[in-house]
């Protein structure tokens, strides 16, 4: 099957990863792929990827600012997706995007299969916006599919876009590496790091994460919070912590794993958040998770069990830091638990079982 995707390629976090799942799963079932990103966004990693399993690439002149908005989308949309379906012909498309808005025009393209995977939450929008993002709406149909990465997800697509719930589904993420056990069992260290992963950005709230990791620190001498991840407030986050050497931000990191193995719990204080592929990350490699309510956070662990779902203020996530990090045994449990929390739920297997159900359906069983 000659499969065409479409996707955002951002260097970090849940888009990237799906991507690399996405073609490993399409390679391994012997599909035709050609894949579509931005020039910006091809580097190391899909240039390896692209070694490895020999697929077709098309990079793509990277949109204006004025192309990013609403209708004008569409615009840059036809003239540059239209030849490039010509020339591919493809069985099957597919739009993989962290930007809602994006790719809606291959919803109008009635007769081609389209299976659209979201990673961020939909956007509210204004009367004048009403008809764009009608699109989805009033496209859906038997062979064209909206995808979530959450159960928190799909009820907004749902309420804000008013897709019709038969045409939309869930397949959860799981983590994009592979690690031996005996990385694994690093956790066991006695070095007590709180570890976050994510872009540095307001609704990952790393003013409130600071001000937690102050008082921590404070009260426990082995304590050390890192985060790792890019973004436009790195710089003043790095600022706002030059006085603390318990406290750092080390910016983007290629050796995750090494962090997640090292670390004793995993630490993310979200305002917004679409779902959390870092925190079933970190419950792989056995870490107590301690999240905020928003979103599709609570979704990623076990309240009360493979860590906590704390509302966003200070003195709840105090307490929840004091009742894991003074009871052992309360920790291992909670350490087991994470690691089977993912294996129950966060499977590669079980997403590509989910991604290929969703394929039989809108083929009508060509896969």
């Amino acid at each position: 099957m000659k499969v065409l995707i479409f996707a955002d390629a951002a260097k970090y976090g849940g888009t990237r990863s799906f991507l690399i799942k996405l073609i490993n799963i399409h390679n391994k079932i012997g599909d035709d792929i050609t894949l579509v990103v931005d020039k910006n966004d091809f580097d190391k990693e899909l240039q390896e990827l692209l070694i490895k399993f020999d697929f077709n690439l098309i990079l793509n002149k990277p949109r204006s600012f004025i192309f990013r908005r609403n209708y004008f989308s569409l615009i840059f949309e036809a003239f540059t997706f239209l030849p490039i379906i010509f020339k591919v012909k493809p069985d099957l498309i597919i739009s993989s995007t962290g930007s809602p808005g994006f790719n809606f025009f291959l919803f109008l393209l009635r007769q081609r299969p389209l299976v659209y995977f979201l990673h961020s939450t939909p956007e509210k929008f204004s009367f004048k916006s009403y008809l764009f993002y009608a699109i989805p709406k009033l496209f859906s149909s038997n062979n064209k599919f909206i995808v979530t990465v959450s159960k928190y997800l799909n009820s907004e697509l749902t309420r804000l876009w008013c897709v019709p719930e038969k045409y939309t589904k869930i397949v959860y993420n799981s983590p994009h590496f592979n690690a031996p056990q005996s990385l694994k069992k690093e956790i066991k260290s006695h070095k007590k790091i709180i570890l976050t992963v994510g872009h540095v950005v307001w609704y990952k709230n790393p003013k409130l994460w600071i001000e937690v990791a102050k008082k921590i620190t404070q009260s426990y001498d082995d304590i050390e919070f890192l985060w790792i991840g890019e973004g436009d407030l790195l710089d003043q986050m790095k600022l706002e912590c030059i006085n603390y050497d318990r406290i750092k931000f080390l910016g983007a990191r290629s050796d995750v794993q090494k962090y997640y193995s090292s670390s004793y719990l995993y630490f993310q204080p979200s305002i917004v958040e679409s779902f959390g592929i870092s925190v079933i990350e970190a419950q792989y490699f056995g870490l107590p998770s301690i999240v905020s309510d928003a979103g599709g956070l609570p979704e990623t662990i076990l309240n009360g069990q493979s860590g906590f779902v704390v509302s966003n203020n200070l003195e709840k996530y105090l307490k929840a830091f004091v009742n894991i990090l003074n009871d052992k045994l309360l920790y291992q449990q909670m350490s087991n638990a994470a690691e089977n929390n993912v294996k129950r739920k966060f499977t590669a297997a079980k997403q590509e079982e989910n991604i290929m159900h969703i394929y039989n359906l809108i083929t009508n069983g060509r896969k």
